[in-house]
């Protein structure tokens, strides 16, 4: 009985240190871990969407990230709905980009600066899409060593509102780790 126990233990103590899937606030961000051993991206940091409907500047904190090198995504919604398929993805590029929009985002760890980016969201920073998503990105962003708690600093300005248009959100996300093939 007592092997069977500790055997049990072992393999339990084992899982636990190997990671598997699982979900957990980090500050104002939700901290996905797909688990050891998934492909890219294992880890996903998702921070609250801004709405981009007029200027704002807003702060978020992420807590507690594992160590890893972070691409930093802005993923497109229109209307609350992942801008999933190019016709989406479309009327959100038309919609900034006939807005003028500037998005200017501060990557900040230890009150350092880690990476910073401003430039026109539609004609500035690059589109990209990974499976289904569609999302707006800065060469600054790729690559970014990250461990512990992050700040990351968001403002967007436009010199005409979105109102007219359906809204129009980017959702910051954070992905690391993972094998790649």
């Amino acid at each position: 009985m007592r092997v069977r126990i500790a055997t049990i233990s072992l393999l339990l103590t084992t899982c636990a240190c190997l990671g598997g899937p699982y979900q957990r606030v980090a500050g104002d961000a939700l901290l996905v871990d797909r688990g050891w051993g998934t492909r890219y991206p294992r880890y996903r940091v998702e921070f609250p969407p801004v709405i981009l409907t007029q200027s704002v500047l807003t702060s978020y904190r992420a807590e507690g990230l594992p160590s890893g090198r972070y691409m930093l995504r802005l993923v497109a919604s229109v209307d609350g709905k992942l801008a999933s398929d190019p016709s989406m993805w479309n009327v959100a590029w038309d919609a900034v980009d006939e807005a003028d929009g500037v998005m200017a985002v501060t990557l900040e760890q230890r009150t350092a600066t880690i990476a910073t980016y401003s430039g026109r969201l539609a004609r500035g920073w690059g589109p990209a899409a990974w499976g289904s998503e569609h999302f707006f990105t800065a060469g600054a962003f790729h690559d970014v060593p990250l461990q512990g708690d992050v700040d990351l600093l968001v403002s967007f300005a436009t010199r005409s509102p979105l109102r007219e248009h359906p809204e129009i959100s980017v959702q910051p996300v954070l992905v690391a780790g993972g094998w790649r093939e």
